[in-house]
């Protein structure tokens, strides 16, 4: 049954700051609230999340949310009727019959919902490879599917052999629905452009970019390993591990800077840890050329995530991006590491995205007092609020990690408000230490001892 489950979100809702979001951002709350209750076990009504967005807004969060419900409802094996969106939206019927037949599941023009017969959409099925979250392929042009490796929002990555050559390749394809499909797919092209033109060690170079079906695909290097994000998911990296993976991204990403490319989207899902555990920085799907200000996001739209963008990407203006934004990113990313935990985390984007504004992130030794100061302050400058407070480039960040990384380590000190069990280690170390001596003494001495006799 529908959940009656108030949004919280719409522009004159309690509790919004009035004229703190352009109506694209508000859109994007929307959506991102609404597959949340999905993604929670709800069943949230459309017309609630419809409730007070502009006009000129609401065909396009309506074929948005329609799309969120119906992919969910296949998931949850539930029957769904076309003729029951036609009712509830007589006053859009162009834009739930656009949505349907883009799906395969309406193959006739409706110009009276009363006068529509009605096809049960079966739970599960896949009426459009191209535009199922289950896509049954076996062969993409040169290549032959074995696996699915990863998928997102518009895309899905899968582990394949390109025929001919025998090599193990990672196949990323557009499977995109949505309003924003033209889009997506420009975007897409942007993607495989901007990284197929590096070549660096520390970036997983793309090999081959086409369409196949009218769905455009790029084939790029299989990295065997975990990305920084599983890693992490088991616990805080030691510092001067985490340090010198970052200082080895910082240096690949000041590669990509000084071929004109942004990543935009720098966050530990989007590096690789090879078997040599070598960092491999991947997807630019956000990417942006610095040169050319006609591609990318439009003003005012705001992409990426919320926990490692830095100001000037959360409020969308993007004459305010540059390499100090990736180095921002960089930043983040090595805070969750020393941390397990993003700078900011909240329960939904839109208060991320307000903490990106308006706070300061937690010290990371508040979390780990045995973080190097030296290593705390790096990571503070990068998340500056202010880009001008941070490193310039993303190699002044790479040598600031390498310089520190260079230092004595430092032998901890006993902290009186390190909790007991860490206290009771320590002395144990301690302890072992000085038996581990008196051992050695014990020993040389025998052998001297056995020498002289």
């Amino acid at each position: 049954m529908p959940d009656r489950v108030s949004p919280s979100l719409t522009p004159n809702a309690p509790g919004k700051p009035d004229g703190d979001l352009r109506s694209p951002l508000v859109v994007e709350l929307l959506k991102e609230k609404f597959e949340a209750l999905w993604r929670d076990g709800h069943h949230p009504v459309i017309e609630d999340f419809l409730a007070g967005v502009a006009q000129a807004d609401r065909k396009r969060l309506l074929k948005e949310l329609l799309r969120i419900e119906l992919d969910w409802r296949q998931q949850r094996l539930e029957t769904h009727i076309p003729s029951e969106y036609f009712l509830r939206f007589s006053d859009d019927r162009d834009v739930v019959q656009d949505l349907f037949q883009s799906m395969g599941g309406l193959t006739h023009t409706v110009s009276n919902a009363d006068q529509l017969t009605d096809t049960a959409i079966p739970a599960g099925a896949v009426p459009d490879a191209a535009s199922s979250r289950d896509v049954p392929l076996r062969r993409v042009g040169n290549y032959e599917i074995l696996n699915e490796l990863a998928r997102g929002g518009m895309g899905v990555v899968y582990r394949a052999r390109q025929l001919g050559l025998g090599r193990i390749v990672a196949l990323k394809m557009v499977i995109d629905r949505s309003p924003d499909e033209d889009e997506n797919r420009r975007r897409f092209r942007r993607e495989a452009e901007s990284a197929g033109r590096l070549s660096h060690p520390g970036l997983v170079p793309i090999y081959e970019f086409g369409e196949h079906e009218g769905q455009l695909f790029y084939s790029m290097e299989h990295v065997e390993g975990e990305s920084l994000e599983e890693i992490v998911r088991r616990g805080p990296l030691d510092p001067h591990h985490a340090a010198r993976i970052m200082a080895d991204v910082a240096e690949a990403v000041h590669y990509a800077h000084t071929n004109k490319v942004l990543h935009r989207d720098l966050k530990p899902s989007n590096v690789l840890l090879d078997l040599h555990g070598r960092p491999r920085v991947t997807d630019f799907g956000l990417a942006r050329h610095l040169s050319n200000d006609s591609l990318g996001t439009a003003p005012g739209q705001v992409l990426g995530t919320p926990s490692y963008m830095p100001p000037e990407q959360a409020v969308g203006n993007l004459s305010a991006l540059g390499p100090h934004s990736d180095v921002y990113s960089i930043g983040a990313s090595l805070y969750h590491l020393l941390t397990g935990r993003p700078p900011f985390l909240t329960s939904n984007r839109f208060d991320t995205m307000q903490q990106v504004l308006q706070r300061p992130p937690v010290s990371p030794r508040t979390f780990d007092p045995q973080i190097p100061e030296e290593l705390e302050r790096i990571v503070c400058r990068c998340l500056e609020k202010s880009p001008l407070r941070r490193p310039v480039t993303a190699l002044e960040l790479s040598e600031s990690l390498r310089a520190f990384l260079r230092q004595p380590v430092a032998v901890p000190t006993q902290s009186p408000n390190a909790p007991a069990h860490i206290r009771t280690l320590r002395r144990i170390s301690l302890l072992g230490l000085c038996l581990a001596a008196a051992l050695t003494v014990a020993a040389v001495a025998t052998l001297l001892y056995s020498l002289a006799g």
